[in-house]
């Protein structure tokens, strides 16, 4: 008995990692990619906010903010504003860009080539924001711009880079499924694999944050956090080419079958010769181009307006839906997060806010690595189940949220709340590859990334405003208002769906 159970169990091990093991080593990349850009984005809220409080107010001040509630009002709605204009200027290029990069690496079956657009992107930013550091309020505050599109144009850094990983993945398992289609079933928890390294990222970079850049936020030490995000970008970018070419080495014989089969066969995106061959004999023209960008959003409209069998154009436009009210919930309020907890009553040093955002990351990177292969193997539960358990999750959050503003202990149990949250994101992706065709995985995996696009530059913006009004008189109102949503937008919404994946057995 023990024997077979054994056996059993290296069996489901093949299904679930060593089919996939090339697959799977894009998870450094990501792991490293997000610690890098988690304390970029830390970085970038709190020299916004250094910066504002310096601008108009002395450095005494501003090392004792805290004691000057007034004052500290002035500095977090001039902050929220200043937000507001670097997520318009890193979103709008970002839209167009993302759908791009997920067409080129759907036409190629490979995601070299959009997961080193990002990087380079995520590099420019890094290289200006080092410069920007040291400029007076006007100048720096110019440049961050400037670094914002450079990152938007070049595909969204982070969205841009997590969709092509998902993308890697999901192209990978279309290959090992054709020979054996028995591992399919744990498709979630590969995904969870790749989400959890994602989290394990922020937790590394959410925890070094705080003493990267030091409770007194010198401007010096700013500048030392965008260098140590600059490196570790510059690793990963050769990394990234690296593996790329020892996967392509190791799945030969794979790329094979497929020419065989009359499939596309993987090209590698900077050595290839058709790329060389696209690029030399089209005369690209500036119409081209417009043309190019109407074209990729019409790839993305065909995608949407396809009919499919089993209702799945119904359930892939409700479950993008889903996914934008959910994320407004959650990203919408989170670029708040930061100037709520640093403020009174609450009032967390900038160490005490990467530690709580490090046990937030950790929380969510065990559940996913842990709680949910439990759930699957042990309860096999069905994935739109943990739908439902994501969405509680973050609404939960949100309960915690609101009641800080009264009882400010109660924020710590904001990371066990929030633990379960990636659920949702990791079936959004299931999901969203199980619905379509294997030659528009990058494309739907775009149009993800452009959802959570569009929740940054519509609900953030929203939220943002409303704290800038209530900031001195009810803050914790935004997260009234996620509640709100979830409750009447989110939860209906969401029993929609999960009755047609089970009538149709999705």
């Amino acid at each position: 008995m023990s024997t077979n159970r054994l056996d059993r169990f290296k069996k489901e091990i093949n299904f679930i990692i060593l089919d996939y093991r090339y697959a799977l080593l894009i998870c450094p990349a990501l792991f490293l990619y997000i610690y890098s850009n988690d304390i970029n984005i830390i970085a970038l809220y709190g020299l916004i906010y250094r910066k504002i409080c310096l601008n108009e107010f002395n450095e005494t001040i501003c090392n004792t903010l805290k004691d000057y509630p007034s004052y500290s009002n002035i500095v977090q709605e001039k902050s929220s504003h200043k937000n507001i204009e670097l997520n318009v200027a890193f979103l709008v290029p970002a839209i167009f860009a993302i759908i791009q990069l997920a067409s080129i690496g759907d036409r190629r079956r490979n995601y070299q080539l959009p997961l080193i657009v990002s990087l380079i992107g995520s590099l420019g930013q890094a290289f200006i924001n080092i410069f920007a550091v040291s400029q007076e309020y006007s100048t720096c505050f110019a440049l961050l711009i400037c670094s914002q599109i450079v990152n938007g144009i070049c595909g969204g850094g982070s969205l841009a880079f997590i969709s092509s990983c998902f993308s890697h993945i999901a192209v990978h398992e279309d290959r090992v499924n054709a020979v054996n289609t028995n591992g399919q079933k744990y498709r979630s928890i590969r995904y969870s694999i790749l989400e959890s390294s994602l989290l394990l990222g922020q937790f590394l970079g959410s925890f070094s944050s705080g003493y990267l850049i030091g409770n007194k936020r010198e401007i010096y030490k700013f500048q030392q956090t965008y260098i140590v995000s600059f490196c570790v970008y510059l690793f990963v970018f050769v990394y990234t080419i690296v593996i790329f070419k020892f996967i392509k080495k190791k799945t030969s014989v794979l790329d094979e079958t497929e020419e065989t089969n009359g499939e596309i066969k993987e090209t590698d995106a900077l050595n290839s010769d058709e790329v060389k061959v696209e690029f030399s004999h089209q005369k690209v023209t500036f119409c081209n181009r417009i043309k190019s960008h109407f074209k990729f959003l019409g790839e993305a409209w065909v995608l949407l307006s396809k009919p499919r069998d089993k209702n799945r154009r119904f359930l892939i436009i409700s479950i993008l839906v889903l996914f934008y009210f959910a994320c407004s919930i959650s990203l919408g309020i989170i670029s708040l997060q930061y100037l709520y907890l640093i403020k009174k009553p609450i009032s967390l040093s900038q160490i005490e806010y990467g530690i709580y955002k490090a046990t937030s990351t950790f929380c969510r990177a065990i559940s996913l690595l842990i709680i949910l292969p439990i759930i699957k193997r042990y309860f096999q539960l069905p994935d739109y189940y943990l739908f439902l358990i994501g969405l509680t999750s973050e609404f939960l959050n949100l309960v915690v949220f609101t009641v800080a503003a009264e009882l400010t202990w109660f924020v710590w149990l904001g990371p066990v709340s929030y633990m379960c949250s990636n659920y949702f994101a990791v079936c959004v992706r299931s999901y969203a590859s199980k619905l379509v065709d294997k030659n528009e995985t990058g494309k739907v995996f775009g149009l993800v990334g452009v959802t959570e696009f569009l929740v940054l530059l519509t609900s953030s913006t929203a939220f943002s405003l409303i704290y800038k009004q209530t900031v001195s008189t009810f803050p914790s109102l935004v997260f009234i208002i996620g509640c709100a949503i979830c409750i009447l937008i989110c939860y209906p919404f969401l029993i929609v769906i999960i009755r047609q994946l089970k009538k149709h057995q999705i």
